[in-house]
C-alpha cells in the first residue's frame, strides 16, 4: 500500500510540474473532477466526489463478496472485511451529500447496515487473529465455532446481495446531491470523521478542498490524543482498552484519508507525504497488533482460562511499554506535523 501510494503522490507530482497554466492540474485548479469537468458550475463539489467515490467502493465491495461461500475460513475474509470497510468509511465521509427521507433515512440504514456487516465479518476473522500465528496452516479452529460465526456472516451478506435490496443500495448511493448538504446530527455521524474533527463539509468549498479541511483537524486531534496516550494505563481495563483502540482508530482515518484522496497532497510534497506514511502506518499495525492480544486476554478470561489470560496481560504490559518507546522515539508528534503540513489548502 504505501509502494502504491509513493507512485500515486509522485505521479501527480511529474504531471502537476508538467500542466500547462490553467490546466485541471496546475495549482491554482488542483480539485477539479476530471470526469466532472463538462457539467458546468458544481461539477468538483463535495457531492460531486461523493458520486464518483462511493459508487465505485460499493461495486468493489460487491466484488470482493464472491470469497463467501460454506467452506470460507476466518483468515480469508480479511480482504472482504477492507472492502466493506472501505466502503463504509466513504458512506461516513460523504453522509452529509445523501437526503434522508420524510419517513426513514437510506443512509442511515445503509450506514448501519455496514457497520453490522463489518462487525459480522470482524469477529469471524478475530478466531484467526487472536491465534497469534502468522501461517494459516498453523491456525486451530473450533469448527463449531467458525460454523456459528460463518452462517453469521453469511446470512448478513445474503440480505445485503438480496437483489431488490440491492438495486435499492445501488440506486440511492449513486444519487448523492450535487449541490445541497444536509443536516447529519452528531449521534448518527461515524465517530472517526466528521465527527470526530468537531466540523462539517463546507458547501464553498469543493470535495477535495473539503476533504483535505477534514484531514487537516484529524491530524489535529490525533495529536492532542497521541500526547495522553502514555497516561492510557493497563490495557485489561475496559475503559483504558477503549481509549487505546479509539486512537488506533483515529490515526487509521488519517492513513485511509491519505491514501484514498492522494490528490489532497501538494506534488511538491509527495515524496515527503509518501516517506511519512510508513511510520503512520506502523503506528496502525502496531496499535492493531496489541490490540489482537486484548481481544486475545478477553477470550481467554470468558473462557475461565485464568493462567492463559495472566501470560497475555503480561504480554499485553510489555508490549504496550514498547509501542510507547517506539512511538516517542520514532517522533509520532511530529510525523503527524509534517504529515498535515502536505495538506492543500
Amino acid at each position: 500500500m504505501v509502494k502504491t501510494l509513493l507512485v500515486t503522490l509522485t505521479t501527480l507530482l511529474c504531471l502537476t510540474a508538467c500542466a500547462p497554466e490553467g490546466s485541471a492540474l496546475d495549482e491554482g485548479s488542483w480539485d477539479l473532477l476530471d470526469a466532472g469537468k463538462a457539467d458546468g458550475v458544481g461539477s468538483s463539489t463535495y457531492g460531486a466526489l461523493a458520486r464518483l467515490s462511493v459508487p465505485r467502493e460499493l461495486e468493489a465491495m460487491r466484488a470482493a463478496m464472491v470469497v463467501l461461500d460454506d467452506d470460507v475460513l476466518p483468515h480469508e475474509a480479511k480482504a472482504f472485511r477492507k472492502q466493506i470497510g472501505r466502503l463504509r468509511d466513504h458512506v461516513d465521509m460523504f453522509a452529509f451529500a445523501y437526503k434522508p427521507g420524510k419517513h426513514r433515512d437510506a443512509w442511515k440504514e445503509i450506514r448501519d447496515e455496514l457497520d453490522v456487516g463489518y462487525e459480522s465479518v470482524g469477529h469471524f476473522k478475530d478466531l484467526f487473529d487472536v491465534q497469534d500465528v502468522i501461517d494459516p496452516a498453523q491456525a486451530e479452529y473450533d469448527l463449531d465455532e467458525v460454523a456459528d460465526q460463518r452462517d453469521e456472516v453469511l446470512t448478513w451478506a445474503a440480505g445485503f446481495g438480496e437483489p431488490a435490496h440491492a438495486a435499492e443500495v445501488d440506486a440511492y448511493l449513486a444519487a448523492p446531491s450535487i449541490d445541497k448538504l444536509y443536516d447529519r446530527p452528531k449521534a448518527d455521524q461515524a465517530r472517526f470523521y466528521w465527527r470526530e474533527a468537531g466540523i462539517e463539509p463546507d458547501h464553498d468549498l469543493s470535495g477535495l478542498k473539503n476533504i483535505a479541511r477534514l484531514q487537516r483537524a484529524l491530524i489535529d486531534e490525533a495529536r492532542d490524543d497521541l500526547a495522553e496516550t502514555p497516561e492510557i494505563g493497563k490495557l485489561t481495563k475496559e475503559e483504558h482498552a477503549i481509549a487505546f483502540h479509539d486512537f488506533r482508530k483515529r490515526i487509521r482515518s488519517i492513513e485511509k484519508i491519505t491514501t484514498y484522496f492522494p490528490e489532497i497532497t501538494r506534488p511538491k510534497d509527495a515524496e515527503e507525504a509518501a516517506a511519512l506514511l510508513p511510520t503512520v502506518v506502523e503506528a496502525v499495525d502496531r496499535y492493531g497488533a496489541l490490540n489482537d492480544r486484548i481481544g486475545a486476554y478477553l477470550r481467554a478470561k470468558d473462557g475461565d482460562d485464568d493462567d492463559r489470560a495472566d501470560d497475555i496481560a503480561d504480554d499485553i504490559a510489555d508490549g504496550w511499554d514498547e509501542l510507547l518507546a517506539w512511538q516517542e522515539d520514532v517522533d509520532l508528534d511530529e510525523v503527524l506535523d509534517d504529515l498535515r503540513a502536505t495538506v492543500r489548502k
